[in-house]
């Protein structure tokens, strides 16, 4: 009987942990649509969001590659809130 309700916990933490991942899999998902909602229309959808700082300044940049050349587009300043 132990042994069932070691299995049976075993599973439980497994199933929950799934679910877990699932949801924070939802969540970024979520955030790569609303990217992509604000993405101009001369940025592929392969882009994905960098930041580079430069004179100690953040920006972010939109990068991808086309062949053997990375291209990068601005986007805009990182929130200082952040």
């Amino acid at each position: 009987m132990l042994r069932d309700i070691a299995r049976y916990a075993d599973e439980l933490a497994e199933h929950l942990e799934r679910e877990a991942e699932l949801a924070e899999q939802d969540e970024r998902d979520k955030e790569t649509e609303a990217e992509a909602d604000n993405r101009q229309d001369d940025v592929p959808g392969k882009a994905t969001i960098t930041v580079k700082e430069i004179n100690d300044h953040r920006y972010y940049y939109w990068q991808w590659r086309e062949g053997e050349t990375i291209k990068s587009k601005y986007k805009g300043p990182v929130d200082s809130g952040n």
